[in-house]
């Protein structure tokens, strides 16, 4: 009899796959799941797929830091000062210069 295997606790579960290899080159995807859904997923490139895995998971366990880092306390005070204002109104640019206009393809023409 086949029943499914429940648990309190979740596991978190890394996947490596090879995506691309080539002479020299091989490409790597990793990413970390939990309880059925991917937390993260990053892609790493080397000459050999061990490497190219580790740079992978590193990548991966970087964003994992990144997402999984405590929230900032909801509470009605101001933010402390250094963290900036997640009210949602658009920052002002950062610099006071005018933006510079989109590059126009010109014709080229051959020296003299």
């Amino acid at each position: 009899m086949n029943r499914p295997v429940t648990s309190s606790t979740t596991t978190t579960t890394w996947r490596v796959r090879l995506v691309h290899a080539e002479l020299g080159a091989r490409v790597v995807e990793a990413s970390c799941e939990e309880g059925g859904q991917v937390l993260a997923m990053a892609f790493g490139e080397a000459t050999t797929a061990e490497v190219a895995e580790d740079r992978a998971r590193r990548r991966a366990a970087r964003l994992l830091e990144t997402h999984l880092a405590p929230a900032p306390p909801l509470s009605g005070s101001p933010p402390v000062s250094g963290e900036e204002d997640r009210s949602g109104a658009p920052e002002p640019p950062s610099s006071s210069l005018p933006a510079s206009p989109a590059p126009v393809d010109a014709p080229v023409t051959p020296a003299d």
